[in-house]
């Protein structure tokens, strides 16, 4: 029998799901750009809070700036998989109905958490355009 230094084992070898090793394990994980969607609520919160003081809107319309503001924030959880072309409808609409929510909403979006700052820069540009 040869002397040599390690483990030596003879047939099959089960880890039961763990790491085996004959030195120092190093493990690395990467995450790439994740969302963080309680962060993002907490950015929407004050948009909601925003509609709902807005007196120059009916009930129905302030339900319909909500939704509409759902659904931007929905996409905005799905980061770097939400729909720009969506978006971009979402905020378009939202800017005709309550332009100073869209402001408020452009300003959390362009927020690093979200990354959607060239989105929200094309529709303020189209927004100012057509306001002015």
């Amino acid at each position: 029998m040869s002397s040599t230094n390690g483990i030596h084992v003879g047939g099959s070898l089960n880890s039961g799901g763990g790491d085996i090793a004959g030195g120092d394990i190093t493990k690395t994980t990467i995450t790439t750009n994740p969302v963080d969607q309680i962060a993002i609520r907490e950015l929407f919160a004050p948009i909601y809070k925003k509609i709902d003081t807005l007196i120059s809107l009916s009930e129905k319309q302030r339900q319909y700036v909500k939704e509409t503001v759902d659904d931007i924030q929905s996409e905005a959880e799905k980061g770097q998989n939400a729909n720009p072309t969506f978006l971009k409808r979402r905020l378009t609409n939202l800017g005709k109905m309550a332009p100073d929510v869209l402001e408020v909403v452009l300003a959390v979006i362009s927020n690093p958490i979200i990354g959607f700052r060239l989105i929200a820069e094309k529709i303020a540009k189209k927004a100012q355009a057509a306001g002015g």
